[in-house]
């Protein structure tokens, strides 16, 4: 879209209001009043209550220049995000608390003095993400994440809050996200083909969109953005696999879909990045990614098991006929996610409907070509079973030397085969470093053929960077068919045999089957 055009469409946007929250034509105050009520919504409204409660009289956890520093002297990144994403928890707990039961004064007061509290932080950013103290102009996902959910929270709610409070929250969006996203840069997550860019950008220019009258300043907070969910877009294959995992799927291409809808509802139409023939099939990648239960073909930087967004997934299921929804047995509970991300929590509430899920994922395969992942689950009379296997290469965002592994499993079983998963972030293993040293991390325990860690560093500090090895799945390494979930048990501990972690000699699930039986 031309510069001219984008600025007339930001000219004559649909009005921001809270009304960009409910069903249409319904009354905010009422529907927020009731929203317990429903029988989509009421489970998660009881935990949203339940962790209300407890965090009722206890204090904000204070975030000082010390615990900032730490991460810089012990490289723990733990110490400071505990206490940052437990103020996020307080956060989101307490202004939806306030929507719901406005007749607690308790819950209004607790949400207003949060709020103040967030707005006085020295920075948003996270100190893994930035060089010590030099914060001024820097926007990571947090703070990104940190301004959108304030905006989105002073539009449905914001009449509740004192005048000046709610001009601060203005104030603070401007100065730490609109401002500097305008003035300097680029950044780097603005032209990432992965999770940052959707994230990061994605939740500026829906904060703008929130806060943000002038149509001038405002087309050119969302042109940027919607530059870099091109970039986005361009991470993935035409199969609209995510390299990065199922978790980070849920992440940048939830973040995507809030903007997107966010921005089709106030640009009535004009825009629509949901309406993109790929987006499409990004969304169904979910559906392809689950092997028995809440249990995932976790290749890259992704969790052995992962809960699923409901709110993201119905929304999705809604626009797409071809999304199947998933069973509500694994849905993610509101305190599940450890960074407290209000966009998702808001909308596992407001997007989720009900009877849209089967009781479990229906058998299938798939083979997706771009990622080169084969992915299969069977559910019969003798059980539910998984099977995954990942061909291609290596070099992609979070992977963990993943090419040449497979995962089988059964049921509740103990994996058979198994991907030992994403580890603690720390300024070892994370995004604070260097690209060389995360290679050679990733490489320290996968049972494929690979040069040694201090050869892989050297080779990827080269100037020249040869064509990525691509893994056939049609044929096998030599000698190497062992699960790199084995990797950890050397052949020399069992008489020259690989041996599964999880188990004491060399099974199979159908022999571990008959002896329990």
């Amino acid at each position: 879209m031309e510069k001219a055009e984008l600025r007339g469409t930001m000219a004559r946007l649909a009005p921001a209001g809270p009304g960009l929250y409910v069903p249409e034509g319904a009354d905010p105050g009422r529907y927020w009043r009731t929203l317990a009520d429903s029988h989509a919504q009421a489970e998660t409204a009881r935990e949203i209550r339940a962790e209300g409660e407890r965090l009722l009289g206890k204090p904000i956890p204070a975030l000082t220049e010390e615990l900032f520093l730490s991460f810089a002297r012990t490289g723990v990144r733990l110490d400071y995000e505990r206490a940052y994403f437990a103020r996020r928890r307080r956060l989101n707990t307490f202004a939806l608390l306030s929507w719901m039961a406005p007749e607690r004064d308790d819950y209004l007061a607790a949400w207003t003095e949060t709020v103040e509290a967030v707005c006085a932080e020295a920075t948003w950013c996270l100190p893994a993400h930035v060089k010590g103290l030099e914060t001024d102009g820097e926007i990571d996902l947090f703070a990104a994440e940190t301004g959108f959910t304030l905006a989105e929270m002073l539009t449905i709610g914001g009449e509740r809050l004192p005048q000046a409070l709610r001009e601060r929250i203005a104030k603070e969006a401007e100065t730490r996200l609109f401002e500097p996203y305008l003035t300097r840069g680029p950044y780097g997550w603005e032209t990432a083909k992965h999770n940052w860019s959707a994230a990061c950008a994605g939740s500026v220019a829906s904060a703008a969109l929130l806060l943000m009258a002038d149509p001038d300043r405002l087309a050119g907070i969302v042109g940027k953005a919607l530059d870099s969910m091109a970039c986005y877009l361009a991470g993935f294959g035409e199969d609209g696999a995510c390299p990065e995992g199922l978790g980070y799927w849920n992440y940048g291409f939830g973040y995507y879909a809030y903007f997107a809808d966010l921005l089709r509802r106030r640009t009535r139409g004009e825009i629509d990045l949901l309406a993109v023939p790929k987006a499409r099939r990004i969304a169904q990648f979910q559906q392809r990614c689950y092997l028995v239960g809440d249990r995932t073909a976790n290749f890259s930087d992704a969790l052995p098991a992962c809960s699923a967004q409901i709110g993201l997934s119905d929304y999705l299921s809604g626009l797409y006929p071809e999304v199947e929804p998933p069973p509500r047995s694994i849905r993610a509970r509101y305190a599940d996610d450890a960074c407290s991300r209000f966009a998702p929590a808001l909308r596992n509430l407001i997007w989720a409907r009900p009877g849209e899920a089967a009781d479990a994922w229906p058998s299938g395969s798939w083979y997706l070509p771009d990622a080169a992942w084969l992915v299969s689950r069977h559910a019969g009379s003798e059980g539910r079973f998984g099977f995954a296997a990942k061909g291609g290469h290596n070099d992609e965002p979070h992977n963990h030397a993943d090419a040449g592994h497979f995962i089988l499993l059964a049921d509740d079983e103990p994996e058979f085969a198994a991907d030992l998963g994403s580890g603690e972030y720390t300024a070892k293993r994370g995004t604070a470093t260097p690209a060389t040293e995360r290679r050679a991390i990733r490489c320290q325990s996968w049972t494929g053929p690979c040069s040694n860690p201090a050869r892989i560093a050297r080779r990827s500090s080269s100037k020249r960077r040869r064509a990525p090895r691509r893994t056939c799945l049609r044929s096998s390494w030599p000698g190497r068919t062992a699960s790199r979930a084995c990797s950890r048990s050397s052949a020399a501990s069992s008489g020259g045999r690989r041996r599964c972690r999880r188990s004491s000699s060399p099974t199979t699930i159908a022999s571990r089957r008959r002896r329990s039986a």
